[in-house]
């Protein structure tokens, strides 16, 4: 009977460790869900747009510069799109930024849409964060960036708002930290095994002087609420908090997302 029981914890133990080892190596997978677009292939917007290849460790990062449609430009827009699509897609809310009267700046991860190389590491991104980051600055004073992060982009989002030291954030449907969602959906999975922990309050510690608008979509199954509720209360007074009724994918197509930011945006 002892042996028994002996043999089917160790086959268990076994199938546990296999799991991991199959999640470890398989992150990428799980969390990254690129479109492929050609190079050949030309982004059809209702306003006027510019591409940028932006040179990479690794790759080179294609991205889509939108004018603002009156002479008058509010200052820049940089931001950082969610785990799947490309910039296709995502160029319709760059799109909107602009609309509001800004320079807004958008662009693909790496192995996304017709940018180059693939995500290997949470280092890459943040680094590609940065070099966009640092993109929009040398074009626009700091004073006048505002980083917006959606989804998975919300980590990087966070980064670059850091480095840039810019005055305004802006974070739709996003997490406390990428790793404790993780281990929400997951939580046989040790934390130390998660190779993009993107911890976004932390980011955000670094960072007092940011004012940080957050919305999120209270039916919101793939990052709840809880996690932008928790995010607010960590900043406190410098923090902006709304909640719409909306699910993870439809936040963009929500008129009181686009009238508040009309409203609180600089």
């Amino acid at each position: 009977m002892k042996t028994r029981l002996f043999r089917l914890l160790a086959w268990l133990a076994a199938l546990y460790a296999a799991v991991l080892c199959v999640l470890y190596f398989q992150q990428e997978n799980l969390l990254f869900h690129p479109s492929k677009i050609s190079a050949r292939y030309a982004y059809a917007f209702r306003l006027p747009h510019e591409e940028i290849a932006l040179p990479v460790n690794g790759a080179v990062l294609n991205g889509l510069h939108f004018r603002p449609p009156h002479a008058h430009s509010k200052g820049a827009v940089l931001f950082f799109h969610g785990n799947a699509g490309a910039l296709d897609s995502w160029g319709e809310v760059a799109q909107r930024f602009a609309e509001l009267g800004y320079d807004s700046y958008a662009f693909d991860y790496r192995g996304y849409g017709k940018s180059s190389g693939q995500i290997h590491s949470q280092a890459d991104l943040l680094a590609d964060a940065e070099r966009m980051a640092q993109y929009v600055r040398q074009r626009f004073p700091a004073g006048s960036i505002i980083v917006v992060g959606n989804s998975i982009g919300n980590g990087m989002a966070a980064h670059a708002a850091a480095q840039l030291r810019t005055p305004k954030l802006v974070l739709i449907s996003p997490y406390f930290r990428l790793r404790d969602l993780i281990c929400e959906k997951m939580p046989f999975v040790p934390p130390f095994l998660i190779k993009y922990p993107l911890p976004t309050a932390d980011y955000l510690a670094t960072t007092p002087n940011t004012q940080v608008l957050i919305f999120h979509g209270t039916h919101d199954t793939l990052i709840p609420a809880l996690h932008g509720q928790r995010l607010a209360q960590t900043l406190g007074a410098r923090a902006q908090y709304h909640e719409l009724p909306a699910g993870h994918n439809d936040m963009f197509s929500q008129a009181a997302l686009w009238q508040t930011l009309e409203q609180a945006l600089p």
